[in-house]
């Protein structure tokens, strides 16, 4: 998460499910179709037996053990066991019982050992399962067999047994003698056979090596020879290898010199298209200003001598005229954003905004809307053309808004490629997804002029500003549920503006 606090109301569920949830430092994602249970059944162990006697204190590993065995003094026993979930380890859950001792379950979370004392002699299972931290429990577990022995001397074969070994040992002391001598005996004829055929096998393996050691040296010899034959082929082949990328070389610098006049001759029909855009639209205003004159006049003069169509038509000519001139306003800023020389600096962005809210106060009165805008950084721009971007996106989103009040927010992030991210949010009447697109085109209307007044150049005059700081503008749209247009801003502009390419060279290839 990249931060802990939300904005209100920025909570936005999209149709995947996916949830977004607005705060000052940018968008936080939750997809809760990708959160999984854990399916996993836990690993149980029994990892420390403890036995305690009169004279000793034993601690044993018992991941392997199957059985222990305790003395008839063995007054103590704790058992400690445990699982392989550590999936929030905290959130286990345990179960033990002593089989021969009670047969029900303990169960537990946070006291992992089992202790009993002073058992009866006797066999019992001691049987450990668990749950991982969703509940899951592998009821199979985990037994240890535990068995008790009595005392020795309480048992009445002790007393028996004791009788018949005082009359055996004498018998039995005089035998084991003579049966050891023999043993012995035998012991070193055993050891002599052994030994011969030590000596024969060791010889028989000393031959096998050097038959072994003779057929390497051979097979290395002859591997060397197919080495040397492979050297010279890649010897040669490498040398085709230097005359190919030569020849290719020289094809790709005939390819570049194709490409760079091709480039410039694009960059000189780019600058005809903007020089002849800016003199036909500059040249048709005073025309259609005399149009638009004399029309007024022959209104103002004969308006009494005409009839009702025709002052409709005059009212026709009048609303043309003037539609027109707005377009071809339009048309000449668009064009001087590529014809004037750009005035880069450092700027508040937040300072320009404010700036552009004072031609914008009328219609933001009238429409009862709220801006909001954050504290925004010093960046390296040309402060006019980004003013006039901002202009164009907060005049769309208050205007293309049919809420009682409606509320744009200001806002921006970084990202890791070095781009600085502005953010323009509205509660407008939002864009559908086909032509999110389409709106970035030059007089391109999704509205009829009845319904929202506009020449259709402002988003593109926006796209061609945000191209020449070497960024990039996009928005994320719902219908019926505002739009946020986003753009990005290069962070080393300056210094790619400043390089030996001059700022005019640097603009045509970000425009290219």
């Amino acid at each position: 998460m990249i931060d802990l606090s939300f904005n209100a109301n920025s909570i936005v569920e999209n149709k995947e499910g996916k949830l977004f949830f607005g705060s000052q430092k940018g968008v936080t994602i939750l997809a809760p179709n990708n959160i999984i249970l854990n399916s996993v059944q836990p690993a149980n162990y029994i990892t420390d037996i403890r036995i305690m006697g009169p004279n000793l204190d034993t601690l044993l590993n018992g991941v392997y053990k199957k059985e222990i065995a305790l003395n008839h003094d063995d007054y103590y026993l704790s058992l400690n066991f445990s699982n392989l979930n550590y999936n929030r380890p905290d959130k286990n859950r345990y179960a033990y019982m002593l089989e021969g001792f009670s047969d029900e379950w303990v169960y537990t979370n946070k006291n992992l050992s089992a202790v009993y004392t002073n058992l009866d002699a006797g066999t019992y299972v001691f049987r450990v399962k668990s749950s991982n931290n969703d509940g899951l429990w592998d009821n199979e577990g985990v037994s240890l067999k535990i068995i008790k022995h009595p005392a020795f001397w309480e048992t009445w074969w002790f007393r028996l047994l004791s009788l018949s070994l005082i009359v055996l040992s004498v018998i039995v002391g005089f035998k084991y003698y003579t049966q050891k001598m023999k043993r012995r005996n035998l012991e070193l004829n055993k050891y002599n056979q052994q030994l011969n055929i030590e000596i024969s096998e060791r010889k028989r393996v000393e031959k096998a090596l050097q038959e072994s050691q003779l057929y390497l040296e051979s097979l290395v010899k002859q591997r060397t020879a197919e080495l040397e034959v492979k050297n010279e082929e890649v010897k040669n082949l490498n040398k085709k290898l230097l005359l190919r990328n030569e020849e290719l070389e020289v094809i790709v610098e005939k390819r570049t010199q194709n490409l760079r006049a091709s480039n410039e001759e694009l960059i000189r029909s780019n600058e005809d298209l903007e020089q002849f855009a800016y003199i036909a639209s500059h040249d048709l205003q005073e025309p259609l200003r005399v149009i638009g004159n004399f029309v007024g006049l022959l209104k103002r003069r004969y308006y009494k001598k005409l009839d009702k169509e025709a002052i409709e038509y005059i009212d026709f000519t009048v609303d043309g005229v003037r539609r027109m001139s707005a377009l071809i306003r339009s048309v000449l800023v668009y064009s001087r954003v590529g014809r004037r020389e750009q005035n880069f600096g450092i700027a508040r962005v937040d300072k320009l905004i404010e700036s552009k809210l004072c031609d914008l106060k009328q219609m933001i009165q009238e429409k009862n809307a709220k801006v909001h805008i954050e504290l925004l950084p010093k960046i390296y721009c040309d402060n006019s053309q980004l003013a006039m971007v901002f202009y164009n996106l907060i005049n769309n989103a208050i205007k293309f808004n049919k809420t009682e009040q409606p509320e744009v927010s200001v806002g921006y992030s970084e990202d890791s490629s070095g781009y600085w991210i502005f953010s323009v949010k509205d509660n407008g009447i939002g864009i559908s997804k086909e032509n999110q697109q389409k709106i970035f085109e030059i007089f391109k209307r999704l509205h009829a002029k009845k319904d929202y007044e506009g020449t259709g150049i402002g988003l593109s005059l926006c796209k061609k500003i945000i191209h020449q700081h070497g960024g990039k503008i996009w928005v994320e749209s719902e219908e019926g549920k505002g739009a946020t247009f986003m753009f990005s801003i290069d962070k080393n502009l300056k210094d790619k503006i400043q390089s030996p390419l001059t700022n005019q060279d640097f603009l045509k290839s970000v425009h290219n």
